[in-house]
């Protein structure tokens, strides 16, 4: 695997978001394999982000890359959990709404994210154990 363009899906959040630190840690403890991640995760401030030019994506915005293509916002949540975790693949459903207004909702949460849920002054930093799922 090249660690500018793996093989595998790829998760861009926030890493001061710590709505986003929750989704990584879902991603980390619930939803894959650690010796085959399904979806590898990086910062959207990290090397991978900017390699990819998805790092100067607003950071409300969780971008998802698969098949050498950037989803942003409900779409990259709604496509990050099925390919996560198959089971919940009844959540296509979402869209088929408009996306306009899931994204507005998108929107709503984000831009209150901070005030909900609070923010890091650092980025998260894998543990050992976690290091395979994480780009630079």
């Amino acid at each position: 695997m090249d660690n500018k363009r793996p093989d595998k899906p790829i998760v861009f959040f926030d890493g001061e978001c710590v709505l986003c630190s929750f989704l990584a840690d879902w991603l980390v403890h619930r939803a894959q394999d650690p010796k085959d991640p399904r979806v590898f995760i990086a910062s959207l401030q990290g090397t991978t982000a900017k390699d990819l030019g998805v790092g100067s994506t607003d950071p409300n915005t969780v971008v998802f890359w698969q098949n050498n293509k950037a989803f942003c916002k409900t779409e990259a949540i709604v496509l990050l959990l099925i390919e996560a975790n198959p089971k919940l693949r009844f959540l296509q459903i979402i869209l088929f709404l408009p996306q306009k207004w899931c994204d507005k909702l998108y929107d709503l949460i984000a831009n209150f994210r901070f005030k909900l849920f609070g923010k890091r002054t650092t980025c998260r930093v894998p543990t050992e154990l976690e290091k395979s799922y994480f780009l630079p």
